[in-house]
């Protein structure tokens, strides 16, 4: 049928009950009437009673089957499948009275589909592999004529996510992964930092082993040498002498005794058994020369703490190889103990013959006494620098006069 007036056409076929197939005459009657000249006769009707279709269908869901196994539907609310059913086919019809073998589908599922999908007359659908997560299934039809149903089918599935895929899963094995990270960064730091405690103690007890060693061959040495002053007299029959000098040996050698038996001695004791020595050196070679200790001003030497015997063979050194060889004048030693920006600096001066004037002088037994005593002395400062982290120095300075001659030592710790 044609309008003119809108120039649309409509299209009648046998489902209105003419004979489409088999027509082959028409006739336009005075009565306005059709004829249409068929096979198996004449049909006549009139143009204006064809009507066109005003029925919509109905679309709705006929089975849903996951993996070829039919599967109840909800009556309401959504239809929950667990993640291992997510192969499933839908089945669809509409219903409608007119011409229902001529409706139409369409269907999406929002969230895999991007728009719909015209099926045509397909009245089935299918989805493969779907992820978790909330999807919708719409389904719409057609009549015969091609007008759409406004209001489609609807049904709402939930796919549970598997386990290893749930956000959760991976937010805990992210935190695990971090906690296990750190966990085992903060294990290797333990592991590295006892370790390196361990070789720290096992290098502060061998150091103290080194350290106890050479203050044992320390006391042997420097009793040797009271000996050898003890005997000095006896051999010049200077008994009186002698037993003032031995009885003061034998309260240095309590000092001693008791000094050595700490890693650190206080400085008023450690100056104390100093003081006795001096004076025992300079009865031996009969007031050659004096001595004069000075402590800075404020300095609690009482609370300061030194090795026992370090200070005693710089000394013994400026007596033995500087003051007893002085020809001209009388010898002079000083020791001064100060405070400089918290670090305690002893410094021990002679005005002896100085080093080079010594190393011309002294003998094989001096040589011997020298390399004992200094060395000794100067591994213990490296030991305790070791030991403790410390930053202990020794300098020795030639003083000399202004021709270049010797004029003494300054020690400086």
């Amino acid at each position: 049928r044609f309008n003119p007036g809108t120039l649309e056409s409509e299209l009648f076929g046998s489902g209105y009950g003419i004979p489409a197939k088999n027509a082959n005459a028409f006739a336009l009657l005075s009565t306005g009437e059709l004829a249409i000249g068929a096979r198996r006769g004449i049909y006549f009707f009139h143009p204006d009673s064809l009507r066109a279709n005003p029925e919509l269908p109905v679309p709705y869901l006929t089975s849903f089957r996951v993996f070829d196994e039919d599967t109840a539907l909800p009556g309401q609310g959504e239809l929950r499948l667990s993640y291992r059913q997510n192969f499933f086919s839908l089945e669809f019809s509409a219903i409608g009275f007119n011409l229902p073998e001529q409706n139409t589908f369409a269907y999406q599922l929002v969230g895999v589909d991007e728009d719909w999908v015209y099926a045509g007359k397909r009245r089935f659908a299918s989805y493969t592999n779907i992820p978790g997560g909330r999807y919708q299934f719409r389904l719409k039809a057609a009549n015969n004529e091609g007008a759409w149903n406004p209001e489609p089918y609807t049904l709402d599935i939930f796919i549970t996510t598997p386990w290893w895929k749930a956000w959760w899963f991976w937010l805990s094995l992210g935190l695990f992964i971090v906690l296990d990270t750190v966990l085992f960064v903060r294990w290797r730091i333990a592991q590295v930092r006892r370790k390196e405690a361990m070789k720290a103690d096992f290098d502060r007890k061998l150091a103290n082993v080194e350290l106890n060693a050479l203050r044992a061959q320390m006391n042997p040495h420097f009793i040797f040498n009271c000996l050898n002053s003890i005997d000095y007299y006896i051999l010049k029959n200077d008994t009186d002498k002698a037993s003032d000098y031995l009885n003061r040996f034998s309260r240095l050698i309590r000092l001693i005794l008791q000094n050595s038996r700490s890693e650190y001695v206080n400085l008023k004791d450690e100056l104390e058994s100093l003081k006795l020595y001096i004076e025992m050196e300079s009865l031996r070679f009969e007031q050659q020369f004096d001595y004069e200790v000075k402590v800075g001003r404020g300095l609690r030497i009482e609370e300061i703490e030194i090795p026992p015997m370090l200070l005693q063979p710089y000394v013994e050194n400026a007596i033995w190889h500087g003051l007893v060889h002085k020809e001209e004048g009388k010898g002079h030693l000083d020791l001064a103990i100060t405070r400089q920006n918290g670090t305690l600096h002893c410094v021990i001066e002679d005005n002896g013959i100085g080093r080079e004037e010594a190393r011309r002088l002294r003998s094989k037994t001096a040589t011997r006494r020298k390399s004992m005593g200094m060395s000794i002395t100067q591994d213990r400062i490296s030991m305790i620098n070791k030991l403790y982290n410390a930053n202990a120095s020794v300098e020795v300075i030639d003083l000399t006069d202004d021709n270049g001659k010797g004029m003494g030592t300054r020690v400086v710790l």
